[in-house]
């Protein structure tokens, strides 16, 4: 699983745990982010039985799903095998930005390489968009994704 196939699931969960617990945290994000496959499924059929998945929020998690190329989760006997922690921090980053129902980051759009076909430096692109440098930083990182308005400006100003 790559670190962008986590945050997708980690993102599909949050939105999900977003329409079904709005005002706490909703069933165990640790346990999910361990086995992203397994907890994902569940969630996903828990929300179709319960009529939640319908127009605009089935339709992002229908995109965003298409996403994951990684269809066999490696087994640890007759379980889901637990996530190195790395992968875990994309999923958490991923659930985040899906709870606070934040758009899900274009991965085809690389900041970084904009910025630089355009011969600015992390500073300058901060200053047009009023960050600070260090926000730019885990951007083009993949550390954060910026939410809609931002990747909007972003594209703007670079593309």
């Amino acid at each position: 699983m790559t670190n962008r196939e986590a945050y997708v699931f980690g993102w599909v969960f949050g939105r999900i745990n977003a329409e079904v617990f709005p005002d706490d945290i909703g069933p165990d994000p640790w346990e999910a982010c361990m086995r992203p496959y397994t907890c994902s499924a569940q969630a996903i059929s828990a929300a179709h039985e319960k009529g939640l998945l319908s127009g605009d929020l089935d339709q992002q998690i229908g995109e965003a799903l298409s996403e994951i190329n990684s269809i066999e989760p490696e087994m640890d006997g007759g379980s889901e095998k637990v996530q190195p922690l790395e992968t875990q921090g994309s999923w958490q980053l991923g659930y985040y930005a899906g709870k606070g129902k934040r758009l899900l980051a274009d991965a085809g759009f690389d900041i970084a390489a904009a910025r630089k076909a355009k011969k600015l430096t992390q500073a300058q692109l901060a200053d047009a968009m009023g960050v600070d440098q260090a926000v730019i930083s885990r951007w083009e990182s993949g550390k954060v994704s910026p939410n809609a308005e931002n990747l909007s400006k972003l594209k703007e100003l670079l593309g």
